[in-house]
């Protein structure tokens, strides 16, 4: 679901929060009624609201082909560049893998090449770290310090306004 811009360019301000807390308040519903009718029609599904839990979402993302991992360690799409949140259901159900294989190279280039949000982000760390040893997972983000950028300067968000990959087109 994406963030909508015109309060995201406020980053950080109150108004970035509102909606961010409106993302994952309205994605987060819909996450869960779809697991319920799922559920309801027999599979075995679980729902993964956008504001956290037990998975890593970027890394689902890209292997579901919607983006890349940009250099902050944040989803980045096509279509809203880092300006989205995703909500997860995992299901027993089989699905086919059909589809086209998206190119991302033109923003996987962008992104290496620019580095903005990590000279702008307060909680960037100097050299990207791996999370959890032997996973792969990367990560340029100080989680504590960005927690407390989030409670001390409403929701900061300055990668997500100073990215300009997520800027409407």
């Amino acid at each position: 679901m994406e963030l909508d811009w015109e309060q995201i360019k406020t980053a950080p301000s109150y108004f970035c929060a509102i909606e961010a807390f409106r993302v994952f308040k309205e994605l987060g519903d819909i996450v869960i009624e779809l697991t319920n009718y799922l559920q309801e029609q027999g599979y075995k599904a679980e729902a993964h609201h956008p504001f956290g839990g037990k998975l890593l979402f970027p890394y689902h993302a890209v292997a579901a082909n919607i983006g890349i991992i940009g250099q902050l360690g944040l989803l980045v799409t096509p279509e809203f560049g880092p300006r989205q949140r995703i909500g997860i259901i995992t299901i027993d159900a089989d699905i086919p893998l059909n589809r086209k294989k998206r190119d991302f190279s033109e923003i996987e280039e962008f992104c290496n090449n620019c580095g903005a949000c990590i000279k702008f982000c307060k909680a960037a760390l100097e050299e990207p770290v791996e999370k959890i040893k032997g996973s792969g997972v990367i990560s340029r983000i100080d989680r504590s310090e960005c927690i407390e950028r989030l409670i001390d300067d409403n929701y900061c968000s300055i990668c997500l306004k100073i990215c300009s990959l997520g800027h409407p087109k």
